[in-house]
């Protein structure tokens, strides 16, 4: 699993902090932020498709 589906999966599933995420796999919290920003959104303009769409364009 890469970085971008840990962030996400922390996120989605296990409800972590940013704080903690940006701990757990070692990256600053701006990146967190800015990969959950890009997610949500995603997700909102296209429900269906749109979390694989995300993790797609790694």
């Amino acid at each position: 699993m890469d970085k971008k589906e840990q962030i996400l999966h922390y996120h989605r599933i296990d409800g972590l902090s940013q704080r903690e995420i940006a701990r757990r796999v070692g990256v600053c919290r701006k990146t967190v932020k800015r990969y959950i920003t890009e997610y949500e959104a995603q997700v909102q303009s296209d429900p269906e498709d749109g979390a694989n769409i995300c993790l797609a364009s790694m």
